[in-house]
């Protein structure tokens, strides 16, 4: 069997509080403030922006985005009011060649590129 240690008679000693810590385990101490630092600033930012901004919403004016037709100065405004009175003009006869005139007299070649112009006024409007 081993020898058991014997401390009969000798007096116990604490380690020393002021020894400092050292390697590995101050590094975490450090880090461990890092972050600490970190997660109060995170708190008082949070609570500074509930506490102002959602307190105290700032109010926004509604603005008409649309212009009126007698402010509207953009150059394709009387293309496009020619355009629908050329469209008003339509035959209103019911015989197949008044009809087919009229077919083949409607320009479509632009429409095309015109459709992302209207899907986006439509938008607009159903805002």
């Amino acid at each position: 069997m081993a020898k058991e240690p014997d401390f009969n008679g000798e007096e116990m000693h604490l380690p020393n509080k002021a020894a400092k810590l050292s390697g590995p385990s101050q590094k975490v101490q450090n880090l461990g403030r890092v972050l600490l630092l970190l997660i109060v600033i995170a708190a008082c930012a949070l609570v500074y922006y509930f506490y102002f901004y959602k307190q105290n919403p700032v109010a926004i004016e509604p603005t008409n985005l649309r212009p009126s037709l007698e402010t509207n100065k953009e150059p394709e405004t009387p293309t496009a009011i020619a355009e629908i009175q050329a469209f008003s003009t339509l035959s209103t006869s019911n015989e197949l060649g008044p009809i087919e005139a009229d077919l083949l007299g409607t320009d479509l070649t632009n429409l095309e590129t015109e459709i992302p112009a209207i899907d986006s006024e439509l938008r607009q409007s159903g805002n």
